[in-house]
């Protein structure tokens, strides 16, 4: 599960095909599965806390790890 919360700006998150503005003082989630990207639509800088949870194993992984 993916979360997202707004802190400024406005943006489109696209997550398993389906596209979504937000918006400052919106929070959003989704599965973190799904093939998902965000654009800027504003003029500013877009700025949001976003969380990952659980979070993906290969992010605790070691680069030798990874490629072993």
């Amino acid at each position: 599960m993916e979360i997202g919360y707004v802190l400024a700006g406005d943006a489109i998150l696209e997550a398993g095909g389906k596209s979504h503005e937000i918006h400052e003082g919106d929070s959003i989630y989704f599965e973190a599965r799904l093939p998902h990207r965000l654009i800027n639509t504003g003029h500013g800088i877009f700025r949001a806390v976003w969380s990952i949870s659980p979070p993906h194993v290969d992010y605790l992984k070691t680069v030798e790890e990874l490629n072993s």
